[in-house]
């Protein structure tokens, strides 16, 4: 009998090693189609809310509603044609970078004006007909100038008038003075 088991034994032995060799060759080939696709299941729960994103900014603000105004010059041109004007290209923006509107050409005022290193003979500004002395320092000319003239009566008499004759004045243009384009 214990020869019949242990024949029985090695028969089933050898047997699922043969199952096992043929299921493992059984696995190459073609793994068939794709199935058709199964119904959709139900919607599952609302996730919780996300952060709080960063804040937006509109493409412009108003600006009577700056609390801060920052302005950058993007571009100067002079014409060489007689008068000479200006047009100068600015950007003004808010305390939060975003562009601002609504500049009225009655609240602003332009001044132009270069710096002449020490020692430099400046020409004479009309009225005047000689040249001011040179300078020991650098300073800053006035591009500007209207004709001003002392006025004498409107000086109390406790002052001392020095001179009374017209001389140029440094000043500055008003923005109605030119044409203000509100981009």
């Amino acid at each position: 009998m214990n020869a019949i088991r242990s024949f029985r034994s090695r028969h089933l032995a050898a047997a699922a090693v043969v199952i096992g060799l043929v299921s493992l060759v059984g696995c190459k080939g073609d793994t068939g189609s794709t199935g058709a696709t199964g119904a959709t299941g139900a919607t599952g729960a609302q996730g919780p809310q996300g952060p709080q994103g960063a804040p937006g900014t509109s493409a412009t603000a108003p600006i009577d509603h700056a609390q801060q105004l920052t302005a950058t010059i993007t571009n100067v041109t002079v014409a060489t044609s007689t008068p000479a004007k200006p047009v100068v290209k600015f950007k003004l923006v808010n305390e939060n970078g975003q562009p601002v509107t609504g500049l009225q050409a009655s609240s602003i005022s332009f001044g132009i004006a270069k710096l002449v290193p020490a020692g430099t003979q400046l020409a004479a500004v009309p009225p005047l007909t000689t040249a001011a002395q040179v300078q020991n320092s650098s300073q800053w000319q006035s591009y500007i100038y209207h004709t001003a003239t002392p006025a004498a009566s409107l000086v109390p008499s406790s002052y001392k008038v020095t001179g009374t004759q017209a001389l140029p004045q440094a000043t500055v243009e008003s923005g109605k003075s030119g044409a203000l384009v509100d981009n």
